[in-house]
């Protein structure tokens, strides 16, 4: 199920369609689309070229979008600025067959929002409410979803602002001993902008522990609840972003940190990746599920 809208521009044609998306990040042109992928949100979409060769529908186009349904709400939010940038720099207008939508004429980012969020939630009510369907999605609340989407969305630029050596993390899903959450990577205590997430996952090269005296060391790795780093990390905490986040020294980190990290157990347990755009809004699988 998705969100196709039409779009209607002499000005587009297949060169000027691939010369567009070639200057623009996250865009591989493949054969007739241009795909959106952002690796540190999860967020996809497409957008077509028609040249008319065997075209037998009832009205005419240039271009087509496409999104996906059943996806959590952020999709709709970083596909449209991109949708309105195309529709401007083409004049495009637009041919909106979705319920709740547009129509045809001129493009507005509350009617696409309004659209697109209408059928999300009619696939959310078919998809959970499918006879016999094994559905049983990890969800996240929306302000919750949205806060993480914010942070990916803009760790890259954050990171070119800032002028000290500091690593950011991008906020991952997963599944850890069965148990749900969220989780950022802090490697080695490196000076590092720790989002506040359910979970932490530390790769330890320089701070692994010896296997035994006469042993190398060698590469392991902790997961551990955020909330056992807490004590340690809560004096570094900045109030510049949406959700929680601490900011580590750049120098003289506090040796109690490393300690810490140092005398960490091995993880030994279960590690299951969720993409995010597995992740649900947990207002409408509650809503929809039986």
């Amino acid at each position: 199920m998705s969100y196709d809208l039409f779009l209607k521009s002499d000005k587009i044609t297949r060169d000027s369609f691939e010369k567009y998306f070639l200057s623009k990040p996250f865009y591989e042109i493949d054969k007739d689309q241009a795909c959106y992928t952002n690796e540190d949100t999860g967020v996809y979409f497409s957008f077509e070229i028609n040249d008319g060769e065997d075209d037998d529908s009832e009205f005419s186009y240039q271009a087509a979008f496409n999104i996906n349904y059943f996806r959590p709400h952020v999709f709709a939010l970083e596909a449209e600025p991109e949708l309105k940038a195309f529709i401007d720099h083409f004049g495009c207008d637009i041919d909106d067959p979705q319920n709740k939508g547009m129509n045809d004429g001129i493009y507005s980012a509350e009617g696409f929002i309004r659209g697109w969020n209408n059928g999300n939630e009619f696939s959310y009510r078919s998809i959970l409410n499918m006879q016999d369907a094994d559905v049983n999605p990890q969800t996240k609340p929306a302000e919750e979803l949205e806060k993480i989407w914010s942070w990916n969305k803009n760790r890259r630029v954050l990171d070119e602002k800032l002028t000290e050596d500091i690593f950011i993390p991008k906020i991952m899903f997963g599944v850890i001993d069965g148990q749900f959450g969220t989780f950022s990577v802090w490697p080695d205590a490196i000076p590092t902008l720790i989002p506040k997430t359910d979970f932490l996952y530390i790769p330890r090269s320089e701070l692994a522990p010896k296997a035994g005296w006469f042993k190398k060391k060698e590469d392991d790795f902790a997961f551990i609840s955020f909330s056992k780093a807490l004590p340690l990390i809560a004096q570094f905490s900045v109030a510049d972003f949406d959700l929680s986040a601490y900011k580590l020294p750049v120098n003289n980190l506090p040796k109690t940190i490393v300690g810490f990290v140092k005398g960490l157990e091995k993880f030994e347990g279960q590690i299951e990746g969720i993409g995010a755009d597995q992740v649900l809004n947990s207002e409408l699988v509650d809503k929809y599920k039986p």
